[in-house]
């Protein structure tokens, strides 16, 4: 029995019809997918730019607060080349003490000239302006100078009735009267250093990212090396010192983290020839940890898992920063024995020597602002979507 061309042709239109429908269904997901992808991406995009531009906000007042946190940089006449001390009770034994150093004591926040001899400590007080020196402490004993022109004597009253004596100087020493000359160098004044590796806390911001997560949230990138963070860390010359040194001059880093509160840790190393090369973000080694309290001390590596314990122990992990690149994600978890809402946190490096490490992308080198070079990563489940952006900020 043959079929009506009239029945074929209708059969021809309905399949015409469903292709069309579907090619229209398929359009309309296709849209509908992109918009929601684009939507995602902008999410994404405006959660990274945030977490940047807060973590750079927060750093780049740490560095000001450490360097508007005193009067600046008050110079001292240099401390005498030598110093006499003969005994009264003692005739003709005579001492010469060479060389005497400034000394500050932190607690009381005073600068010295200071001298140990084999039982006690000889120091000299500065004046107010820090131009001529006014007394001498020996035995645990103090007394006011005699001053005649460039002339500094006096008799002290101690069971030998020392006498002291030097020729003072008017020329000064470029070291800072508080030690904290608020320069953003750990140096006194250009290119002098404190005495004794006295370092003050000009610096402290480069050395060390510190920040807060808040209670639940996901895994928070609080630190990202590349070869983008090196090269700003090298172009600032203030990191230009013989205390400290730059994150990528050795492959034997420790690195110490602080952490008030419970939290999940998350180590990743990834390809840093891929993400130079093509900035791919290639994954190689990842290792985790849980704490359910707070806790401080070194990253240690044991199989395929990490753990927090003291700088010495033979599992601390090694981080090559030389040659690797490296992620670290901390995550405020759930706790029921806390009603914090915040954890607090403080990352900082030191190498095999116990020098401190120039690990935070911040250039501070420039007259009238602070440069800051910050990078972002969100774990999107098997995608990692990051972002690196540049801040400043005046410095007055």
């Amino acid at each position: 029995m043959r079929i009506s061309s009239t029945r074929w042709n209708t059969i021809i239109y309905a399949i015409i019809l469903a292709n069309i429908a579907l090619f229209v269904l398929y359009m309309v997901m296709s849209k509908t997918d992109t918009y929601i992808s684009t939507i995602d991406y902008q999410n994404y995009s405006s959660k990274l730019n945030r977490n940047i531009q807060e973590k750079s906000n927060y750093a780049i007042k740490d560095d000001l607060e450490n360097n508007l946190d005193w009067t600046g940089f008050i110079d001292t006449i240099k401390c005498p080349s030598n110093i006499t001390l003969s005994w009264t009770t003692a005739s003709g034994q005579i001492m010469i003490l060479t060389w005497t150093e400034p000394y500050y004591n932190i607690n009381s926040q005073t600068l010295y000239c200071s001298w140990t001899t084999a039982s006690w400590n000889l120091l000299l007080t500065y004046n107010t302006t820090f131009t001529w020196f006014t007394q001498a402490e020996y035995m645990n004993w103090t007394w006011n100078l005699n001053f005649d022109w460039t002339n500094y004597s006096v008799l002290l009253n101690d069971v030998y009735l020392t006498n002291v004596s030097f020729i003072g100087t008017t020329e000064f020493s470029s070291i800072d009267s508080n030690f904290n000359s608020d320069d953003y160098t750990i140096k006194s004044y250009s290119w002098v250093y404190y005495p004794n590796n006295y370092i003050d806390n000009d610096n402290i911001a480069r050395k060390r990212i510190t920040w807060y997560i808040k209670k639940r949230s996901w895994f928070f990138n609080i630190f990202w090396n590349n070869y983008k963070t090196n090269e700003y860390i090298s172009e600032n010359t203030n990191n230009l010192d013989n205390r400290n040194v730059q994150i990528w001059e050795t492959s034997t880093w420790k690195l110490y983290i602080d952490v008030d509160n419970s939290f999940n840790l998350k180590v990743i190393e990834f390809n840093s020839w891929s993400y130079r090369k093509t900035k791919e973000l290639v994954k190689i080694n990842e290792w985790n940890w849980y704490m359910s309290y707070g806790w401080q001390w070194y990253i240690s590596l044991s199989w395929t898992w990490i753990f927090l314990t003291w700088a010495t122990s033979p599992n601390v992990l090694k981080f090559d920063f030389k040659n690797k690149n490296y992620w670290i994600f901390l995550e405020f978890s759930w706790s029921i024995n806390t009603s914090a809402t915040i954890l607090n946190y403080v990352l900082k490096w030191e190498n095999e020597y116990s020098s401190w490490i120039y690990l935070n992308p911040i250039n501070d080198s420039y007259p009238d602002y602070i440069w800051y070079l910050w990078s972002d990563i969100i774990l999107n489940k098997t995608k990692f979507l990051s972002n690196i952006q540049e801040v400043n900020k005046a410095k007055q």
